[in-house]
C-alpha cells in the first residue's frame, strides 16, 4: 500500500474516531468533567448544607444542559432530596433545595402515594370500562385549574409539613382528582350518569376517596376519527354531586358549562 494511501486512511480513521468521541461526550459526558463534578459536589454540600444529614446518592450527566448533576438525599428525612447542577468544569450552577423547603417534595410524595392507590382501583374499573387515559392525582391549590368560575381546591404547598405522615385518604377527600377517559357509543348525559354511578361505586368499594373527577365518554377510536373523537365530557365534577337524584341534569349542565368555557378560550386565540 502506498504511503499516501495510508496517510489518507489514517486521517479518515482519526476523523471518524473524533466524530464518534464528540457524539459520545455530547450524550454521555466525559470522564474528566465527571471527576470534577464529583469533587465539586462534596465541597458544595459541605459549604452550603453542612447542618443537614445529607449524602450524595449519584452523580450523572445532564444531556439537556450539557453538564453534570449530583443527586443528594438524606437517610433521616424522606422528603429531603434535591439536585445540584454543575458545568463541564465542575463549577456549581444552581440547586433545587427549594423543593425541600417549599413543600414540593412532600407534595410529590403524597401525589405518588395517591396515584399508586388509584392505579389498583382503575385496574379494577377497566374490567367494566374500556379506557386508555386514567389516573389519580393530588391537586395543589396553586396549580388547580379554574373551570368556568369554580372554586380552586387542593393542598397548599406552604402548609405541608416536611416528613409528616399524612393519611392519604384524608388528603384525597379535599384534594384528590381522578381523570378517566372511556369508550362509549351513547354520548348522552343519561348514559354518563349511569356509568358515573357505576364508576363511583368501584372507588367506594375500594375505600379510595376523591374530591372531583374528569369523566369523559368518547366514541370508540377508529382509523378515521383518531384525531377528533366525539365525546360527552365533564371536568372537575364534584364527588359530592355524584348521587342518583338529578344527576343527569347536573351532568348536562356541567357539560354545557365546559363547552362554553372551551368556546371562550378558543376565541382568545
Amino acid at each position: 500500500m502506498k504511503k499516501s494511501v495510508k496517510i489518507i486512511l489514517i486521517t479518515l480513521l482519526a476523523l471518524f474516531l473524533g466524530v464518534v468521541l464528540y457524539f459520545v461526550c455530547a450524550f454521555f459526558g466525559n470522564p474528566v468533567s465527571y471527576l470534577l463534578a464529583v469533587n465539586s459536589a462534596d465541597n458544595y454540600i459541605e459549604e452550603n448544607y453542612a447542618d443537614y444529614d445529607l449524602e450524595i446518592e449519584k452523580v450523572g450527566y445532564d444531556f439537556k444542559s450539557s453538564g453534570y448533576y449530583a443527586y443528594v438525599v438524606s437517610p433521616s428525612s424522606v422528603d429531603t432530596h434535591f439536585s445540584v447542577y454543575f458545568d463541564l468544569l465542575g463549577r456549581p450552577l444552581h440547586d433545587s433545595f427549594d423543593n425541600v423547603t417549599d413543600g414540593w417534595n412532600t407534595y410529590m410524595r403524597l401525589e405518588n402515594e395517591y396515584r399508586s392507590l388509584c392505579e389498583k382501583v382503575l385496574k379494577d374499573a377497566k374490567k367494566s370500562f374500556v379506557s386508555d387515559i386514567d389516573y389519580g392525582e393530588i391537586k395543589t391549590f396553586e396549580y388547580s385549574d379554574d373551570y368556568h368560575g369554580k372554586e380552586l381546591y387542593g393542598v397548599v404547598l406552604s402548609d405541608l409539613k416536611l416528613d409528616y405522615e399524612y393519611d392519604i385518604k384524608e388528603v384525597a377527600k379535599s384534594a384528590g382528582h381522578v381523570v378517566f377517559y372511556y369508550d362509549e357509543t351513547e354520548l348522552t348525559a343519561e348514559k354518563s350518569a349511569e356509568r358515573l354511578l357505576e364508576f363511583k361505586t368501584i372507588f367506594d368499594e375500594h375505600g379510595i376517596p376523591f374530591f372531583a373527577i374528569d369523566f369523559i365518554a368518547q366514541e370508540p377510536k377508529t382509523e378515521t376519527n383518531a384525531g377528533n373523537r366525539k365525546e360527552f365530557a365533564v371536568r372537575e365534577f364534584l364527588y359530592s354531586d355524584i348521587y342518583e337524584e338529578g344527576l343527569t341534569e347536573r351532568l348536562q349542565s356541567a357539560a354545557d358549562d365546559l363547552q362554553d368555557y372551551y368556546t371562550k378560550e378558543d376565541a382568545k386565540k
